[in-house]
């Protein structure tokens, strides 16, 4: 019982993760463009 318990727990925490990754990926992608210039205009 024990077991099924912990799983409950940690699916959300794997959710969690998965949203991170997106928002890291997110994150690299808008420092690329500012370094090349195109995320400043944008943004501006």
């Amino acid at each position: 019982m024990q077991d099924a318990h912990n799983f409950e727990v940690l699916k959300p925490i794997g959710k969690i993760n998965q949203n991170m990754k997106f928002e890291a990926a997110d994150i690299t992608s808008l420092i690329d463009d500012a370094m090349s210039g195109d995320g400043i205009r944008r943004m501006g």
